[in-house]
C-alpha cells in the first residue's frame, strides 16, 4: 500500500532533482544519548559499537547507526563528551529503501529518522536559532519531537500518540510531551522556552492553546521557513508546516544538514556524490 501510494505522489518521468531522501519512523529505530571520554574524540568510530553493543536488545551487527556529538561537553569537570545515536536494524532501513525503489526505481541518498529531518529547517527558520526549543511533528498516531539548543539538535523522540482520538486523548498526549521534555532535562539538559508545532496536527483546532496550558509554555504553529520559492501560492504557504517533516528531508541533501543519515556500512550509498568525492 505505501509503494503504491508513493509511486501516486511520484509520477514517472517527472525527475527527481539531485537526489532523494526519505526517512524511517522514530518508531522504528531507537535513540541513545551516550557519554564518552574527551579523549575519544578521534577515534569515536572505533569506541561507539562497544558502548552500543551492551545496550541493544538486538545484536549491532544487524543495526546500522548515525550519530552526532552534541556541542560542549556533558559533565562540569569537562571530562565526557554527549554523543546523540540513531539505530535502527538493517532489515528494517533496506525495507524502506525498497519500497521507494519499488515505487519509482531511483534510490534515496539519505535515510533520516524519527523528527531528525525537521533540523535542517533551522538555517531557513530563524525562530529555531533563539535558545532552547522543541519542534513537535502532530501525527495522526504517534507524533516526533525534537528540541533544538543554540541551532543543534540536542534530544528527538517518538511518541505513540497523535491527533487520533482527540479531543478525548488531549489530556494523554499533553502528558506523553511533558513526560518526553523531562527526560531531556534528566539528561542535563535545558528545558525548551517555547514549542512549535508541525505535522497534520499543527492545524487541529485549539491544539496550540491546549498545549500551552498543559504544557505551561508558549506553543505556536512553525513559522514558513524562509525558502525562495516563485511558485508558492499564498494559500499553500498559510499550511507549509504540515510538510516540514518533507521540506527537512529535501534539505538534508544540501551541505547544512543537521539530521542523521542510517544509509550507513552495508547500506552506504555508492552511486551518490558524496561517495564520488
Amino acid at each position: 500500500a505505501i509503494q503504491m501510494a508513493t509511486a501516486a505522489v511520484i509520477p514517472q518521468g517527472h525527475g527527481f532533482g539531485d537526489g532523494v531522501a526519505i526517512a524511517l519512523p522514530g518508531s522504528r529505530a531507537t535513540m541513545k544519548m551516550v557519554g564518552l571520554p574527551a579523549s575519544a574524540m578521534k577515534q569515536i568510530n572505533e569506541v561507539l559499537p562497544f558502548e552500543l553493543e551492551a545496550s541493544l536488545p538486538f545484536d549491532l551487527t544487524e543495526a546500522v547507526f548515525d550519530y552526532r556529538v552534541l556541542p560542549g561537553l556533558r559533565d562540569k569537570k569537562g571530562e565526557e563528551l554527549a554523543v546523540m545515536v540513531g539505530v535502527a536494524k538493517t532489515a528494517e532501513v533496506q525495507a524502506r529503501i525498497d519500497v521507494l525503489k519499488g515505487a519509482i526505481t531511483v534510490e534515496p541518498e539519505r535515510v533520516g529518522v524519527g523528527a531528525f529531518p525537521i533540523a535542517n529547517l533551522l538555517p531557513h527558520v530563524s525562530v529555531l536559532g533563539e535558545g532552547v526549543c522543541a519542534v513537535v511533528d502532530l501525527g495522526t498516531v504517534s507524533s516526533d519531537l525534537i528540541i533544538m539548543s543554540k541551532g543543534e539538535p540536542v534530544f528527538a523522540r517518538t511518541i505513540g500518540m497523535g491527533t487520533k482520538g482527540l479531543p478525548g486523548t488531549a489530556a494523554k498526549l499533553a502528558r506523553e510531551l511533558r513526560t518526553t521534555i523531562a527526560a531531556h532535562r534528566s539528561q542535563g539538559g535545558e528545558a525548551p522556552s517555547r514549542l512549535y508545532l508541525c505535522g497534520g496536527g499543527a492545524y487541529v483546532s485549539g491544539a496550540e492553546a491546549f498545549l500551552a496550558s498543559s504544557l505551561e509554555l508558549p506553543v505556536e504553529r512553525l513559522p514558513p521557513p524562509m525558502i525562495e520559492a516563485p511558485n508558492l501560492q499564498p494559500q499553500q504557504g498559510a499550511i507549509i508546516a504540515r510538510f516540514a517533516m518533507a521540506i527537512g528531508l529535501a534539505l538534508g541533501l544540501t551541505s547544512t544538514r543537521l539530521g542523521l543519515n542510517l544509509r550507513k556500512g552495508p547500506l552506504a550509498f555508492e552511486r551518490g556524490m558524496a561517495w564520488v568525492k
